[in-house]
């Protein structure tokens, strides 16, 4: 089969594009998941330090929301629930043979509780 050099006829590579017209679809995907991603978020962010609801006529910013929440006994009830949970998946993951999952996880609850004093034999337990 006879091709086009064989014919003497240079078939010179596509070329390469470079510069913003290569550069420029990719930025603008980046951007507008960023503000499909963003958008949403900032508001519900914004709206969590609202009185009332965004479209209340009567409403001011301030952290009122989340002092109330702080200062309900069943968020107290629903975090160390929570917390109980961790631990429980960390001991899991020891007694399943992941000891290093089962550490780094423990390590992580210790972190995050500051090292709480009665939780330190039990991470103690699990670390080991």
């Amino acid at each position: 089969m006879a091709t086009l050099a064989d014919a003497g006829v240079s078939v010179a590579p596509p070329r390469a594009r470079s510069g913003v017209l290569t550069a420029l679809p990719r930025a603008l995907t980046i951007a507008m998941t960023a503000a499909a991603v963003l958008a949403p978020l900032s508001l519900i962010v914004y709206q969590s330090f609202l009185s009332a609801p965004f479209f209340d006529a009567i409403k001011h910013v301030g952290v009122d929301a989340y002092a109330f929440i702080f200062a309900d006994a069943d968020f107290w009830t629903a975090l160390a629930n929570s917390l109980l949970i961790a631990i429980n998946y960390a001991l899991a993951a020891k007694r399943a043979g992941d000891h290093e999952e089962a550490t780094k996880f423990a390590r992580r609850i210790r972190e995050v509780t500051k090292d709480a004093e009665n939780l330190r034999h039990i991470l103690a337990e699990i670390e080991s």
